[in-house]
């Protein structure tokens, strides 16, 4: 994103907005496709003539502007997302397309969070910390 320092000159597009319903609606869909094809929303822009919109824009607008961004379309291109990666991780599997599987695991990490629920599942419990406790010293009292 590019910061811009002080005031902007008369005339400047920098700060302009998606002026008609028509406009949003057609750069919300370029956005939610180009999610949906499973790319990062970080590499989405818009561009119609001067205007140019990126993703941090866009998501404000959805944020402040629900009645115009439904976010379920949001939601249903993310899930077309994971969809496509996971489909990804399928061909490589069934040997549809040669991959490195390390590579393929590293983007589902980042991209979606894959296995972080696993992790903290796995992390330190409190109740199975204790459980092992009490075998220690139940063992330990046996010898």
């Amino acid at each position: 994103m590019v910061k811009h320092e002080g005031q902007f000159k008369k005339g400047n597009k920098a700060a302009a907005k998606l002026t008609t319903d028509e406009l949003k609606k057609k750069a919300y869909k370029s956005y939610c496709d180009h999610i949906a094809s499973g790319r990062s929303k970080r590499g989405w822009f818009f561009e119609e003539g001067d205007f140019t919109l990126t993703c941090v824009t866009m998501d404000s607008y959805i944020k402040k502007e629900p009645n115009v961004f439904d976010a379920s379309q949001k939601e249903i291109a993310e899930s077309k997302s994971f969809a496509a990666w996971e489909q990804r991780g399928i061909d490589m599997v069934d040997g549809v397309k040669k991959s490195e599987a390390a590579i393929y695991q590293i983007m589902m990490r980042n991209k979606f969070g894959w296995d972080r629920d696993t992790q903290e599942k796995h992390g330190r419990d409190p109740q199975i910390e204790d459980l092992i406790d009490e075998l220690r010293s139940t063992s330990s009292n046996a010898v």
